[in-house]
């Protein structure tokens, strides 16, 4: 969600969380949400980056592990770190940087409700 921009990316992850569940047999259910939920601030950054050239970007998150990824740009899981290069070349394009933040369930209501309410809603 860009608050600045009134912009959202809402996309069903039913797809996302297959193909990354075949990609990554062993990984525990926390990261294949964490990395489904990755993907979608990638669509949401490819979207938006033109109008976040020359601003640091806060991505709010109460998912620790996306969160942890971000600030690092670090994981010991394959594909995760090729989406965080992906970042960090779409940062390099549009001329802005990507920090994250943790929130707390309960505080993220907004975004949890896009997430997980029904599209026709």
């Amino acid at each position: 969600m860009d608050w600045a921009g009134r912009t959202f990316f809402s996309e069903g992850v039913a797809d996302y969380y297959q193909a990354v569940r075949a990609r990554l047999p062993d990984a525990p259910e926390s990261v294949i949400i964490s990395v489904s939920e990755l993907l979608c601030f990638l669509a949401l950054e490819g979207y938006c980056s033109d109008e976040w050239a020359e601003r640091v970007v806060m991505y709010v998150s109460d998912n620790q592990n996306v969160v942890s990824w971000i600030n690092s740009r670090y994981s010991k899981v394959g594909p995760v770190s090729a989406l965080l290069r992906l970042l960090g070349l779409g940062e390099a394009r549009g001329k802005f940087q990507v920090v994250a933040t943790y929130v707390r369930t309960f505080r993220n209501e907004t975004c949890d409700g896009l997430s997980r309410e029904d599209r026709e809603e």
